[in-house]
């Protein structure tokens, strides 16, 4: 029996059957025991050639041809010899010795960037054992070459060019190895800044290139990877070349999170600072929101928000519940690229809001007041008006304005106050101050102190404007100004 650079003898008998048909069958229930000795005329090649024999079984590292002597106990325990039996290894039959050799373990960072799907792999481990010094590595030089695969051994089976293996959980929580064939494009010999590719005298590392996206089988971060190359040495005259199974431990790193929000975007025109602001709606498709780069895509699958709002599908919704400009969290978004893998996304907000038609400019609006009773008759105006104005009597210091969304002033004819009333919990909520009083003239406003106090104190008056429209609708417009009703002199 021929096992490459193998061979077992087996006992075997000549069958003759009807038809002179003729079959050789196993004989081992004849033979009680038996081995194999080298003729004295090969004794001399077996050591030239390194051939051992251990039993029935004959081992040779290189091509050859042999004498051996065959002993064997027949079943009635006699004691037989067959000799010079002749034995041929031929060289394409011989498997080449081949041990391991680990270098130090390596991380990469997964990249997106193809020119970067590259790993420098320190290699002078190797040199330091097998070309350590200026002589040998001349030759290595000479007679060395690499190529990506190796010899494994899995579970008791040896597998050749093996490019690289997984070591994992699988879905059972099994531990279980992969062969992997779709990790590694190639390795190559270069120098530390991963240049001169294939130059043996100038090699000091490895470079392992990565298949496009690190193909579709390993999941990033999870269990252990390990590269395989060959160095094959080759040898004079018949003998196959020498090889050393190189063994590269990697862990594939998650790609960073830089990274993978570069992958997508957010409509800018509503996105800032992790909030997604939706604009006069109760409803927002997050897929006309956000963008994937070419090769990437978001998938929706484990979309989840807030309780006030619905999910469905890639549309969120304001629940009975929501409310306006409040941001809700959503998470469970993923971006997948890099050969079909998925990564989380980062939660992010979404705020409903309504939009303003138009905008009270309440800056020039707050004022002091010296406190005072009804005897005293201290007050003074916030007149409505576009600006400052010295030159009319009387003259406006403190004052406000209406303008609409693209900044015009709105003409006080299409402004009136409709009370001093906050909007609180949906109703509104009339003003109430036992310091001053506030009153409406036109849309001119009149402060006036009710009483004398000892410590300045800040008073907030709201105020509801109402807005006439081109359309002759009206839009109401709620703010507010401070008055500071200061301490009365004393003494």
């Amino acid at each position: 029996m021929n096992k490459g650079n193998e061979i077992v003898l087996a006992p075997q008998k000549k069958v003759t059957y009807s038809g002179n048909y003729i079959q050789f069958e196993s004989a081992e229930e004849f033979i009680y025991d038996a081995f194999v000795t080298m003729a004295a005329a090969s004794k001399a090649d077996s050591i030239k050639f390194g051939v051992t024999t251990d039993g029935v079984k004959i081992t040779a590292k290189s091509a050859c041809n042999l004498l051996v002597d065959v002993n064997y106990v027949n079943a009635m325990g006699q004691v037989k010899k067959v000799q010079n039996v002749k034995v041929n290894f031929y060289k394409d039959a011989i498997a080449p010795e081949i041990e391991d050799f680990a270098l130090a373990a390596v991380s990469h960072q997964t990249v997106v960037d193809a020119s970067k799907q590259t790993q420098l792999v320190d290699f002078s481990t190797y040199f330091a054992k097998y070309a350590n010094d200026e002589a040998s590595r001349i030759l290595w030089n000479a007679d060395a070459s690499l190529v990506k695969g190796g010899q494994v051994e899995i579970d008791g089976t040896t597998y050749s060019n093996v490019q690289a293996v997984w070591e994992h959980e699988n879905e059972y929580g099994d531990i279980v190895t992969t062969v992997v064939d779709d990790l590694v494009s190639d390795i190559v010999l270069c120098d530390k800044e991963g240049k001169n590719e294939g130059v043996n005298a100038k090699a000091t590392n490895l470079k392992v290139k990565f298949a496009a996206n690190y193909g579709n089988t390993i999941d990033f971060g999870k269990g252990k990877v390990t590269v395989y190359a060959t160095v094959s040495i080759e040898q004079a005259g018949s003998a196959k070349p020498v090889q050393t199974t190189i063994v590269i431990p990697v862990t594939l790193k998650n790609p960073t999170a830089a990274e993978i929000a570069a992958q997508y975007t957010f409509d800018p025109a509503f996105y800032a600072n992790g909030v997604l602001t939706v604009i006069d709606a109760t409803a927002i498709d997050l897929g006309t929101m956000i963008s994937a780069k070419d090769g990437a895509s978001i998938d929706y699958t484990g979309l989840k928000a807030a309780k006030e709002l619905t999910v469905s599908g890639t549309t969120l919704t304001m629940g009975d519940n929501a409310k306006a400009n409040t941001a809700y969290e959503v998470k469970g978004l993923k971006v997948t690229y890099l050969g079909g893998r998925s990564f989380d996304m980062p939660a992010f907000n979404v705020k409903f809001v309504d939009s303003k038609t138009y905008i009270a400019d309440m800056a020039k609006a707050s004022f002091s007041l010296i406190s005072g009773n009804d005897a005293d008759a201290n007050s003074d105006m916030v007149f409505y008006a576009e600006k400052a104005n010295d030159k009319v009597t009387p003259k406006i210091v403190n004052f406000y304005k209406v303008t609409n969304a693209g900044g015009k002033f709105v003409a006080d004819d299409k402004v009136a106050i409709d009370g001093f009333k906050a909007r609180v919990n949906d109703a509104d909520k009339a003003f109430a101050s036992d310091l001053i009083k506030v009153e409406a003239s036109e849309n001119d406003i009149k402060v006036t102190a009710l009483k004398r106090i000892t410590v300045d104190t800040n008073v907030v008056v709201p105020v509801k404007l109402t807005v006439t429209n081109a359309d002759g609708s009206e839009s109401p417009v709620y703010t507010s100004f401070t008055v500071t009703v200061k301490a009365y002199p004393v003494q």
